[in-house]
């Protein structure tokens, strides 16, 4: 198409050589793409990149899912909120990725990474009941009977455990039930 690097995204025929005619705005979204799938601000040269690809910025968004970073990352994100019950932060993410796209760590070495770092360790000695099921916006019937399951920690043995129902609004009252014991 005559495109060359010093002619920026246009050909020297004037032909667009990018996804885009308006490549401030389509560089953004790329960058955009990066700080939002990545995590990270974009490394010199990678939006540029994507913009030499001719592909649509759904095919870009496609392909940096489909990068090895993205997938780590991901792997990553999906053990912080497994065992860490929330998001990761930049610098956590960026840590964990760089053990193993530098140091050649495995996803399970960085998991167990996670379960002997303290935030992970003081949430396991904390006294504490998850809900596993029903697991929220379920609307109960007055006489009914539901099964509901759940895993206690650090509770002492022969504990007993109470459910508290409430009407929707939170103001009129409650009762509390006797369910079980740990």
């Amino acid at each position: 198409c005559g495109c060359s690097s010093t002619s920026g995204y246009r050909s020297t025929t004037g032909e667009s050589c990018g996804i885009s005619n308006d490549t401030v705005a389509t560089k953004e979204a790329v960058a955009n793409y990066y700080r939002e799938l990545l995590k990270r601000e974009p490394e010199a040269g990678g939006v540029e990149y994507w913009m030499g690809t001719g592909l649509s910025l759904e095919r870009v968004k496609q392909g940096i899912i489909a990068s090895y970073e993205y997938g780590i990352k991901k792997q990553i994100t999906d053990l912080y909120r497994s065992l860490l019950n929330r998001e990761p932060e930049a610098s956590g993410l960026s840590y964990w990725y760089n053990k193993i796209s530098i140091d050649k760590w495995t996803i399970d070495q960085v998991k167990n990474g996670i379960m002997v770092s303290s935030e992970y360790i003081n949430r396991q000695n904390a006294t504490s009941i998850t809900v596993l099921s029903p697991n929220g916006g379920e609307n109960y019937v007055v006489g009914s009977s539901y099964e509901i399951r759940w895993n206690a920690m650090n509770f002492p043995v022969n504990s007993t455990i109470y459910l508290e129902l409430r009407p929707d609004n939170f103001n009129i009252g409650s009762s509390v039930r006797k369910i079980t014991s740990v």
